[in-house]
């Protein structure tokens, strides 16, 4: 008899255990999704998140956002997924390689080449 209960103690934590763990993982998966829903752009809605938004085709994105996380999909693979099916444009905060880049970038090389001239001018009076 003791050892039947402690063997039906033993199942129980065990189970209970397990219970907690596929929470844990429930929870871990939920939070990853919710960092990716404020990096989509919602296309209905303009300049806001698929996490912000409420209209029909931001919730599809969430589902399908979770589905790849289900699916064991990284983070840049599911950026990817977006990106072949509506480009560059429908994330927030977009890779800053090849022409973006240049577009982030050009503002502070006129700056910089704004002061540079600036300072040589003014060098040239005195």
């Amino acid at each position: 008899m003791r050892k039947l209960l402690k063997r039906l103690a033993l199942a129980v934590f065990l189970l209970t255990m397990s219970g907690n763990i596929a929470g844990a993982n429930n929870s871990l998966e939920e939070a990853r999704a919710q960092n990716l829903f404020r990096s989509v752009k919602c296309p209905v809605c303009e300049g806001q998140a698929v996490g912000d938004s409420d209209s029909d085709t931001a919730k599809e994105f969430q589902a399908i956002i979770r589905e790849q996380i289900q699916a064991g999909k990284s983070d840049e693979e599911i950026f990817d997924f977006f990106r072949e099916r509506y480009g560059d444009e429908i994330l927030l905060f977009p890779p800053h390689d090849g022409y973006g880049f240049l577009l982030n970038a050009a503002p502070l090389v006129i700056l910089a080449g704004g002061f540079v001239l600036f300072f040589i001018k003014k060098r040239k009076k005195t």
